[in-house]
């Protein structure tokens, strides 16, 4: 007979190399539908193994400023050096 694994919030988050916190997020949202044991502060969530292929794969938004230049400050900053160099 085959066995069925289950993880809790702490070791999807080792699993999938992200914090903790990150997990519980997703966890709660009742669109994700992880199933959980308990109630308020002392629910815990059991995650399966299709859950957390769900959550490697879930659409994350880019993290931080970009780096890249516009072409309009580009010129702004080189009016500036040639002040300073007079």
């Amino acid at each position: 007979m085959a066995r069925i694994k289950m993880y809790i919030n702490k070791d999807v988050a080792k699993i999938c190399e992200c914090s903790l916190s990150t997990v519980k997020q997703y966890a709660q949202k009742p669109e994700n539908s992880i199933n959980f044991v308990g109630d308020g502060k002392r629910k815990i969530f059991v995650w399966f193994e299709a859950d957390i292929k769900r959550f490697k794969t879930r659409d994350v938004a880019p993290v931080g400023r970009p780096s890249v230049k516009t072409a309009e400050q580009e010129p702004t900053q080189k009016a500036k050096s040639k002040k300073a160099k007079k």
